[in-house]
């Protein structure tokens, strides 16, 4: 029992924690909370190991931390699997449950607003590439700021095809960070310039690689 008594402790006290800072979905709290006690449990193991090996050779933090994993490799890979595991699923939570994604309409001089972003729709510029059979790129130039600082100058749009003119493809624009990416489309245009925009914000993407590196 007493074994089990800090991990929950660990759970409970990260839901209260989650809750407070504004986590309300249930499934997304739980599997969070979940998710940091695999977590700390994983590494109350390392720490337990590390601090056994200086207690018997000695030495430094990092080099006992080094002889955890030395000692026995396959135990020690296998809980950073668990680590893996935890934040891939983090980053799962994050990047659905929290997406936000919007479509707007909107000229040239025109702003609108996503989750803390302000995108400012330049205008519809050309580019001629001339390589792999691109007759032309129509692209949207967006330039993207939150609070008054610039944060990313987007260019989505749609590529036509010399032999394929009426089966154009998307460009898709991506600004990532460690705490979310900004996914842009462009639909298409009017004369006008008026254009169509979609955008999705996706938090804690870029965890899902990372999650999958370690694990």
């Amino acid at each position: 029992v007493r074994r089990f008594r800090t991990p929950a402790l660990v759970a409970v006290g990260s839901w209260l924690v989650l809750g407070a800072l504004g986590m309300r979905v249930p499934s997304a709290l739980a599997a969070t909370g979940l998710c940091v006690t695999i977590a700390f449990v994983t590494l109350r193991e390392y720490y337990v190991g590390a601090r056994g090996l200086r207690a018997a050779r000695g030495g430094s933090w990092p080099r006992a931390v080094l002889g955890v994993f030395g000692r026995d490799p396959r135990r020690t890979g296998g809980y950073l699997v668990h680590i893996g595991v935890a934040v891939m699923a983090v980053a799962v939570v994050g990047s659905t449950v929290y997406q936000q994604q919007t479509r707007h309409i909107v000229a040239p001089g025109d702003d609108f607003d996503v989750a803390g972003y302000t995108f400012h729709y330049d205008d519809l510029v050309a580019r001629s590439p001339g390589v792999n059979g691109i007759e032309v790129e129509g692209l949207t130039r967006l330039e993207v700021t939150r609070d008054g600082t610039p944060v990313a100058t987007l260019e989505p749009g749609r590529r036509f095809f010399t032999n394929f003119p009426d089966q154009p493809t998307a460009i898709v624009a991506v600004d990532s960070t460690l705490t979310r990416d900004l996914y842009v489309f462009t639909q298409g245009w009017d004369q006008e310039r008026r254009a169509e925009i979609q955008v999705f914000v996706n938090p804690l993407a870029k965890w899902l690689w990372i999650g999958g590196g370690i694990y």
